[in-house]
């Protein structure tokens, strides 16, 4: 897989199950990362399916494994509890000269992971101008099937 540098206020990296951990982290920098759980854990009356979190330059691979062993974040770790399979679904490089968890809130406070997530049907922009039709508008978008 072909990795491009964008940053956050660019479009995201769109990387789908056949993420390779080694492709972000020769990106050589801190990265914001989505995970997409293929069925929504239900926390009371809430039903969740993302989780954003952070992973420092080169740390990515290991952040992974913790995510994976239940070590990284308790959200995950019950929803690994609860048998539910996730991947990562988009991975934002954070620019020069901002924060991790300063570019993690940015993102956060954005609101509605589901409306950055390529896995619940969101093209991205750069995929978006593919689909222009003659008269300079878009096009009927097809949903990407997970």
């Amino acid at each position: 897989m072909n990795l491009t540098l964008v940053t956050a206020r660019d479009e995201p990296i769109s990387i789908l199950r056949g993420l390779d951990p080694a492709d972000v982290e020769a990106l050589g920098r801190d990265v914001v990362y989505l995970i997409h759980l293929e069925i929504p854990f239900i926390l009371g009356r809430y039903a969740f399916r993302h989780y954003i979190g952070t992973a420092h330059a080169g740390k990515f691979t290991n952040r992974m494994v913790q995510h994976r062993t239940g070590q990284g974040s308790k959200f995950l770790r019950m929803a690994m509890r609860a048998r539910i399979t996730w991947h990562i679904s988009r991975v934002w490089a954070v620019p020069a000269g901002q924060t991790l968890n300063g570019e993690e809130r940015r993102i956060k406070n954005m609101g509605g992971a589901s409306r950055s997530c390529p896995s619940c049907g969101i093209v991205p922009l750069a995929e978006r101008q593919k689909y222009r039709g003659t008269d300079g508008r878009y096009v009927t978008i097809p949903r990407r099937t997970a």
